[in-house]
């Protein structure tokens, strides 16, 4: 999809920060986070939603998705993650996982979102990168 922001980052024409990648799935910081360590998971080819990624792509999703929010818990000291299937902003599969950093998750959702200080999303890499 040619005009697609999660396309052109999977493409590296749009820079991110990536925690993890496989060949199919990159996990990174959200741009706009709601809170420290918000992070997306997207796949690498175009699928307008979630349902839409093929059966036999969707546990190694749903893995990644799992892997990340165990990751954040253990590497945040949170209790848990939320995490959130949404479209509606951008028709590209995505998967939130958002650290619990004693917030309700309707705070999370009402807290504006501001672009990620690139001083924090790299230090925020170091804290949070996924390992095999």
């Amino acid at each position: 999809m040619p005009d697609c922001i999660f396309c052109k980052i999977a493409k590296n024409e749009i820079p991110s920060y990536r925690l993890y990648e496989t060949d199919n799935f990159i996990v990174m910081l959200d741009a706009f986070p709601k809170a420290e360590g918000h992070t997306l998971i997207i796949p690498k080819e175009h699928y307008p939603q979630v349902w839409d990624v093929p059966a036999e792509l969707y546990q190694e999703y749903m893995d990644i998705v799992r892997k990340t929010a165990i990751s954040h818990k253990e590497k945040t000291g949170s209790q848990f993650s939320y995490s959130m299937i949404a479209g509606n902003q951008i028709a590209h599969a995505h998967i939130h996982v958002i650290p619990n950093i004693g917030k309700d998750f309707m705070e999370i959702i009402d807290t504006p979102a501001e672009k990620i200080d690139p001083e924090q999303a790299e230090r925020l890499l170091v804290k949070l990168k996924i390992s095999e």
